[in-house]
């Protein structure tokens, strides 16, 4: 009870550094995350957790000895060696089910990691680097002609800023979950045979800020605006659904209901991941903000160096085009993109540090295991080795034994680590939970330890001087 005590002890003393530790790396990875911290009811239930362990760990070795033969333990345990799963069931079982729950714990990250990273070289069908974003909301009691005006302003002055190589307006980010369907219909078809798709109110300069790929036709221009006859982009995705092997080209589109409005296509876009990484990018069309005038509307500059660096500058431009309109949510698409995924980060990093954690407690339970029980063989090592037995015959006594502690641990913990990577399926991307490479890698790197770990106590078997390991006992 009390090393139990003091284990839960130091851990609330580690605790609030780890903690602000991780505050000040800015992750971000939930809602006020910097507020986590350690309080009154977290300290009280680590102490109970540790009282707990410490009645079950004390408790535990009275149960045995009530069980044990008094005779044989007073001559020398009875048959078999004190070095083998015989004399050492319990310890040998713990430090399997510690190896079992690191192997579980290590795949799970593993897995994590090769899914994210596999996540992270996903072409999300734009180009997220040196490109800044600002969300402005204009009043919706502006009239269609006052915030077409607004914009266009803003974005003749931001694109004449020194370093900056695009700019343009969106109603909606790629990645963020959020769109406008729009109902719409191809002429030629039967009038029930209607579909909607993601409707985004853009700007000129937008796609090519974004370093969206134009796969035919042309972007927007500036002959495409106001007064002229609608125009629409449209994905590579509806392109192919829709018009298959034709060229949509030139083609009418009939957007919105019950009254539609006939928009030409005039050009054809890769497909952009809207909804999250994980997710393909579907079917979208994009419209002039001229003839779709939305009030909230996001910009995306594309700038030379760093683009944070131009927030600034960047404000003072939209005040001097509206004193009293408010900016919201400037940051990095850079930033944007990890945020898409902080519910995986955060999966990756507790998941992450508990394997670490995992892996230093099974080490050191290998290494306990057999320094103790070298410590408690010394007799029977010294009478082996007075009877002829070599030194290499003790180092494979000793072998031979965390042997039979590692490989049911591994085994048990192939099996667990089966079942328990089956509930991160919806975490993982591009990688099986079943997936052979990790499941090696984890198991190679859990022997490495357990064998580094083993030299000390194998060292130490090899080494005792047989007259004093028989006069010490």
């Amino acid at each position: 009870m009390a090393l139990s005590l003091a284990g839960g002890l130091l851990g609330l003393c580690l605790a609030p550094l780890l903690t602000r530790a991780l505050a000040r790396l800015d992750l971000d990875l939930a809602p006020r995350w910097k507020e986590i911290a350690v309080d009154g009811r977290v300290a009280l239930a680590t102490l109970g957790v540790a009282l707990a362990m410490g009645l079950v760990a004390g408790l535990a070795p009275v149960f045995h000895w009530r069980r044990a033969n008094l005779r044989a333990l007073l001559s020398d345990g009875g048959p078999g060696t004190s070095v083998g799963w015989r004399r050492n069931r319990l310890t040998s079982l713990l430090a399997v089910l510690q190896i079992a729950l690191s192997f579980v714990l290590l795949v799970s990250a593993g897995l994590l990691i090769r899914s994210f990273h596999g996540l992270m070289r996903v072409d999300p069908g734009f180009d997220p680097d040196h490109v800044v974003t600002v969300a402005i909301a204009l009043p919706r009691e502006d009239k269609p002609a006052e915030r077409v005006a607004f914009f266009a302003t803003a974005l003749e002055r931001l694109r004449a800023l020194p370093g900056v190589q695009r700019a343009g307006f969106a109603s909606a980010l790629p990645l963020g979950g959020s769109n406008t369907l729009f109902a719409f219909r191809i002429p030629g078809r039967p009038a029930a045979d209607r579909d909607a798709a993601p409707f985004y109110s853009v700007t000129t300069g937008y796609l090519e800020a974004m370093k969206v790929p134009l796969r035919a036709g042309r972007y927007f221009e500036e002959k495409d605006r106001a007064g002229s006859p609608p125009a629409s982009i449209i994905s590579q995705e509806l392109a192919q659904r829709y018009f298959g092997s034709e060229s949509p080209i030139g083609r009418q589109l009939l957007l919105g209901a019950p009254n539609p409005t006939a928009s030409e296509i005039v050009g054809v876009v890769g497909n952009v991941r809207d909804q999250a990484l994980d997710f393909d990018g579907g079917p979208a069309i994009y419209g002039l903000h001229d003839q779709a005038p939305f009030p909230a509307m996001t910009l995306c500059l594309r700038t030379r160096s760093d683009p944070v660096a131009l927030l600034p500058t960047l404000r003072r431009v939209i005040r001097q085009v509206d004193p009293n309109q408010p900016l919201d949510k400037a940051a990095a698409m850079n930033e944007l993109v990890l945020d898409s995924v902080s519910d995986r980060r955060l999966a990756l990093l507790v998941i992450g540090a508990f394997g670490a954690i995992s892996l230093v407690l099974a080490v050191v339970g290998v290494y306990g295991l057999l320094a103790y029980t070298v410590g408690k063989a010394g007799r029977e090592i010294g009478v082996r080795m007075a009877l002829g037995a070599e030194r290499r015959h003790i180092r494979k006594l000793v072998w031979d034994y965390a042997a039979l502690v590692l490989a049911p641990g591994l085994l048990l913990g192939t099996l667990g680590a089966l079942a328990a990577t089956r509930l991160l399926s919806a975490q993982l991307f591009g990688v099986s939970p079943t997936d052979p490479t990790t499941y090696a890698a984890v198991a190679v790197l859990l022997t490495t330890m357990a064998l580094l770990a083993c030299q000390a106590p194998v060292r130490r078997a090899a080494g005792l001087d047989p007259k004093e390991a028989l006069n010490d006992e």
